[in-house]
C-alpha cells in the first residue's frame, strides 16, 4: 500500500509539471508546440484517472465534496474574475457567469464527479454510456460558457476508468518493457510533430481536440468529428498507461512535489494570466520566448510547491471555509 501512494504521488508530481508548462506553452516553434500538443493528449485524462482512483469511498468522497472542491471553485472563481476586471479591466466573466475561469473547470468537475459517483455507479454499461457522451456533446455549441460541460462529460470517462481501476490492473502496467514504453512516447511526439509540421492539422485545432473544445461541425463532417475524438482517446489511453509505466514507484525527488498539487495548480494560473497580459506580446516569437515559458514554470513549480506557501494556502482555505460557516 505505501508504494502504490508513492508512485501516485509520484504519477501527480510529474502530471503538474506538464499541467504547468502546458499552461505556459504558446509559441510558434514547431518542436514547443508539438510538445505542448503531445502532453495535452494524455495529462489532463491521466490526470482524471487518478482523481478517480483516489475516489473509492463512495461516501467519504460525497461528504467532502462541497468542502473540498464546490466552495474552492466559487472562491476561486471570484477571485479570477475579480483580478481580471479590477487589474486588467477585463469585465468578461462578470458578464459569463456560468463560465469557469482558466483552469478552474477542473475543481467544479471533481465537485459533480464526486457527488455523483455513488449513484452513476449503479448506472449499467456507464463506462459506454460515458463514451457516448463525451463524444455527443461536442454536437452542441456554447455548452463550454455554462460550467464547461462539454469537458465536464468529455473527461469523466477518465475518472470512471480510474475509479474502476484496481491495484492489480496497475501492477500489471509494470510488467510492460521499459524500453517499449519510452519508445511509444517518444514516437507519440514525434508524430505530433510530423502531424503539426506538415499541417495536417492545424495546432489550433489538435489542441481544442484534445482539450475537448472541438465542435463536431467544426470539421468537415460530424463523422470525421467522431473519428478525431475516438483516436484522441485511444492516444490518451496508450500514451497514458506508458507514463503509469515509466513512473518511479520508490520514493525520490518528485514524491514530496505530488503529495499537495492543489496549491500549484490554482496558483500558477495567476502567473500564466499576468504573463499573457503583460509579457507575452513584447517577446512573442522572439529568442527569448521559449526561456521565458520554461523559466516561468521552473519558478511557479519551485515556489508554489514549497512548505512555507502550501500551509499559507491552506491556512488561508480554512479561514474562508470558517467565514461562511462550513463545517469542515
Amino acid at each position: 500500500m505505501k508504494e502504490k501512494n508513492i508512485q501516485i504521488d509520484n504519477l501527480k508530481a510529474i502530471l503538474i509539471v506538464l499541467v504547468v508548462v502546458g499552461h505556459f506553452g504558446s509559441t510558434k516553434n514547431p518542436f514547443y508546440r508539438s510538445l505542448i500538443a503531445f502532453i495535452y493528449s494524455f495529462h489532463m485524462p491521466l490526470f482524471l484517472f487518478v482523481s478517480g482512483y483516489l475516489s473509492k469511498n463512495l461516501d467519504r468522497i460525497r461528504d467532502k465534496a462541497v468542502t473540498e472542491y464546490l466552495f474552492l471553485f466559487m472562491a476561486a472563481q471570484f477571485i479570477w474574475t475579480m483580478t481580471k476586471y479590477i487589474v486588467f479591466d477585463d469585465s468578461y466573466y462578470l458578464s459569463n457567469v456560468l463560465e469557469p475561469g482558466f483552469g478552474l473547470w477542473y475543481l467544479l468537475c471533481i465537485f459533480v464527479y464526486r457527488i455523483l459517483l455513488k449513484d452513476l455507479v449503479k448506472v449499467r454499461y456507464l463506462l459506454l454510456i460515458s463514451v457516448a457522451l463525451s463524444i455527443g456533446v461536442m454536437a452542441f455549441s456554447n455548452l463550454d460558457h455554462v460550467f464547461d460541460i462539454q469537458r465536464m462529460l468529455g473527461f469523466f470517462f477518465y475518472f470512471l476508468l480510474g475509479y474502476l481501476a484496481t491495484e492489480e490492473k496497475i501492477k500489471k502496467i509494470q510488467k510492460i518493457p521499459w524500453l517499449l514504453a519510452a519508445g511509444i512516447l517518444v514516437f507519440g511526439y514525434l508524430g505530433f510533430y510530423l502531424v503539426i509540421r506538415n499541417g495536417i492539422l492545424s495546432y489550433s485545432v489538435l489542441t481544442k481536440l484534445l482539450q475537448h473544445q472541438l465542435l463536431l461541425h467544426d470539421v468537415s463532417s460530424i463523422w470525421k468529428g467522431i473519428i478525431f475524438y475516438l483516436l484522441a482517446g485511444g492516444f490518451a489511453f496508450v500514451f497514458g498507461v506508458m507514463v503509469i509505466r515509466l513512473v518511479p514507484s520508490k520514493k525520490n525527488m518528485l514524491t514530496s512535489l505530488g503529495v499537495d498539487t492543489l496549491p500549484l495548480y490554482l496558483s500558477h494560473t495567476y502567473v500564466v494570466l499576468f504573463y499573457r497580459e503583460l509579457i507575452k506580446e513584447h517577446i512573442l516569437g522572439s529568442a527569448f520566448e521559449i526561456p521565458m515559458l520554461l523559466f516561468l514554470s521552473l519558478v511557479s513549480i519551485l515556489f508554489f510547491s514549497t512548505s512555507m506557501y502550501r500551509r499559507q494556502f491552506h491556512s488561508l482555505k480554512a479561514v474562508l471555509e470558517k467565514a461562511i460557516q462550513i463545517d469542515r
